[in-house]
């Protein structure tokens, strides 16, 4: 099993954030480039990517990869980018959205 690691040089937040916002741009989605940014950024750079891009752009980074990206791929980045709270929260949700009532 391979490990990800974060780069020597890591460039500023607001350069990644315009980096993603080129990987939304077209036809089609950059999934490539979406990788190579957030998987290889610590919590906290990836925390201040999401404040570059809605500083830059007007819009939280979350809703523009909500929109962008699909089924499992999408729930993981957004696991990526989530606050550990804001995850925690919506991986309880998504569980506890699978329970019948016979589980209650």
């Amino acid at each position: 099993m391979s490990t990800l690691s974060i780069p020597e040089y890591v460039p500023p937040a607001a350069e990644d954030a315009e980096q993603l916002r080129k990987a939304f741009a077209g036809w089609g989605t950059n999934e490539k480039l979406i990788i190579s940014i957030l998987a290889h950024r610590s919590a906290a750079q990836r925390r201040q990517i999401r404040q570059a891009y809605a500083d830059i752009f007007g819009e939280d980074l979350l809703k523009s990869l909500n929109k962008e990206l699909t089924r499992d791929f999408e729930k993981v980045v957004l696991l990526w980018v989530l606050e550990p709270a804001e995850r925690d929260a919506l991986l309880v949700y998504d569980s506890a959205r699978k329970w019948g009532p016979e589980d209650r």
